[in-house]
């Protein structure tokens, strides 16, 4: 086993640092196809995608969910100042989209990031594209905030409907 304390000789330290950047030439590779490929389909044509994954067996797929909080964040969006109304629906719609493409299903602790590069990558305005990523935040109590109106309509929006349905 490896010790910090325990010297490595350098041949076994070079070794070690050639087999490491093996793997991560390899994974980039494997991330830049996966990209590739994902980018080929509009971000808006996964959405029928999101009716075959399940939410929650009472809740529905994670398509029912994205139109639940199209409804919530069009209520809540009355009270965060600057969000924009007319953005909602496509956030709303694009923000699981993609859960359903190869580069979260290899690297599922990219969700949120891909799709919001995604986004931004086929032309989606800026608002949404920031949206999509931030709706997933906070991931814990020392996580960043959402920081765009949409982005915190979002956010709330998603974290309610997993409480309110889950009790």
């Amino acid at each position: 086993g490896f010790y910090p304390d325990t010297p490595i000789a350098d041949s076994n330290r070079k070794k070690i640092i050639s087999d490491n950047e093996k793997l991560v030439r390899a994974r980039l590779a494997d991330a830049e196809f996966f990209i590739s490929e994902d980018l080929k389909k509009p971000l808006v044509s996964r959405l029928e995608e999101l009716k075959k994954i399940v939410f929650h067996q009472k809740l529905g797929s994670l398509y029912d969910k994205t139109k639940r909080l199209e409804g919530s964040a069009k209520f809540l969006s009355v009270f965060v100042p600057h969000c924009d109304l007319s953005l909602i629906e496509t956030t709303a719609d694009l923000c699981k989209v993609d859960l359903t493409t190869k580069a979260v299903a290899e690297l599922p602790e990219l969700q949120g990031k891909i799709g919001s590069f995604y986004a931004h990558k086929q032309g989606q305005n800026n608002k949404i594209s920031a949206a999509i990523y931030e709706h997933y935040l906070p991931l814990g109590p020392t996580s960043e905030l959402p920081k765009t109106a949409l982005g915190i309509v979002l956010s709330i929006s998603d974290k309610i409907d997993s409480i309110v349905g889950f009790f």
